[in-house]
């Protein structure tokens, strides 16, 4: 999903629902995660970006000695990123967010 595309569909929920709540969080690997909250007839929604980096390989670090730990270890490209997309609902029985698939719900026109 591109940055445009992003704001898009932002300006359409603001439009249409009005935002309750945001936020930004910048992650340990450089990346960002950015949420909304906002109430639709059915239910309180959060919509959810992650940005990170694009992984480029992932390096193991091991010796050969009887027992040793292996490390894994992601290396990221330096100008590529990613970025998914989560819908969540908030559930009253669990008190917690539960993922629901974005191709469920459908934005009314």
């Amino acid at each position: 999903m591109t940055d445009a595309q992003w704001e898009l569909i932002v300006d359409r929920i603001e439009r249409q629902f009005g935002i309750k709540d945001h936020g930004c969080l910048d992650l340990s690997n450089g990346g960002q995660l950015m949420w909304y909250e906002f109430s639709t007839p059915s239910g309180l929604l959060k919509l959810e970006r992650t940005i990170q980096p694009r992984v480029v390989r992932e390096e193991a670090a091991y010796s050969k000695r009887i027992g040793a730990q292996v490390a894994v270890k992601p290396v990221y490209h330096m100008h590529e990123t990613v970025s998914f997309v989560k819908l969540y609902r908030w559930s009253l029985e669990r008190d917690d967010w539960q993922e629901i698939s974005i191709n469920e719900w459908s934005m009314p026109a």
